[in-house]
């Protein structure tokens, strides 16, 4: 009996792209990154100062808060330590059962006070490239006094140090400060920050009655 083998049928090669081709798609995507690329870096530096503001915002918000809470007869500052860091002090002897303790401004040592883990909130840092500036840097900034620090009192107002029944600046805390980056406007206040590969600036500010607002 004679077999038959089946013919071997012939399928077209897939059609694939040339090395122009590609070398062209190649060339559009380049162009368009070219375009889009300095677009995502400016969002992200505007991102990256905008989270600072709030971040700081919060912050300053939860100083108030101690101080409504805690009832202060001296207060909670809101310092800013550094071109990069800040942290909420408690003024008032959290544990005055115990030594040591102070009774109020004029004998208030901070270079104890800070040692006190219950007077005190974690040093805060700001992220990559964000940094404090001087409060005349910012173009919103009106005239004022230049101070490092924003006291809260029991009722959750704002009052600048030296003013009034606001008390003088907390001695000894000078030598743990570096800089002064608030603006002191009688009793409403204004942190600058500054992007730095831009020198793009934003504010927060904090009322009289205590109300923080970071710069969209």
């Amino acid at each position: 009996m004679r077999q038959f083998k089946p013919k071997a049928t012939h399928r077209p090669h897939a059609a694939g792209f040339s090395l122009v081709e590609l070398m062209v798609v190649v060339a559009i995507i380049g162009a368009m990154a070219a375009v889009g690329l300095p677009a995502v870096g400016r969002y992200i530096r505007n991102f990256r100062i905008k989270g600072a503001t709030q971040q700081v915002a919060m912050e300053i918000n939860v100083a108030r808060s101690k101080a409504i809470t805690k009832n202060v007869n001296v207060g909670v500052v809101f310092a800013v330590v550094s071109d990069t860091q800040y942290r909420w002090v408690v003024e008032d002897d959290q544990l005055p059962q115990t030594l040591p303790n102070w009774s109020g401004i004029s004998d208030e040592d901070w270079t104890t006070l800070i040692a006190q883990p219950t007077q005190v909130g974690v040093l805060q840092s700001l992220p990559t490239n964000v940094s404090f500036d001087a409060p005349g840097n910012c173009p919103t900034v009106t005239s004022g006094t230049d101070t490092w620090g924003v006291r809260f009192t029991q009722l959750g107002g704002t009052c600048a140090f030296g003013s009034g029944s606001c008390g003088a600046a907390p001695p000894n805390a000078t030598g743990l400060i570096t800089g002064n980056y608030v603006r002191s406007l009688g009793s409403a206040h204004v942190i600058c920050l500054k992007e730095n590969s831009t020198s793009l600036h934003k504010t927060v500010t904090v009322s009289s009655g205590g109300r923080v607002v970071a710069q969209p």
